[in-house]
């Protein structure tokens, strides 16, 4: 399994389960999934990025990204969409804070 993370930044950080399976949390409860389903749902995802991980010292947030996005394109496709438009709102908020500060 990755050790390692490397974020956007560049910066590298110990790999955390834990941070994956809280991000896909918060997408399924966006999707109005119930907690039993959640909890398939997070597992399926988790135990695709510790498959791909299990002979790779390091993982990229990209990569893990793209393996969490295809496997919830598979089994539910609302929490997909509920983690895209998560990040459609960060990324906005992002552009809005660049415009002020130009």
């Amino acid at each position: 399994m990755a050790k390692y993370v490397i974020k956007k930044s560049g910066k590298r950080q110990k790999f955390s389960e834990k941070k994956i399976k809280k991000c896909i949390e918060c997408a399924a409860k966006d999707a109005k999934i119930k907690k039993e389903k959640r909890e398939k749902i997070i597992e399926a995802a988790i135990r695709k990025v510790l498959e791909y991980s299990k002979n790779k010292e390091k993982l990229t947030t990209a990569e893990i990204r793209d393996l969490v996005l295809m496997e919830l394109d598979i089994i539910d496709k609302s929490v997909m969409r509920a983690w895209l438009a998560y990040e459609l709102v960060k990324l906005r908020e992002k552009k809005k804070m660049h415009s002020k500060v130009f």
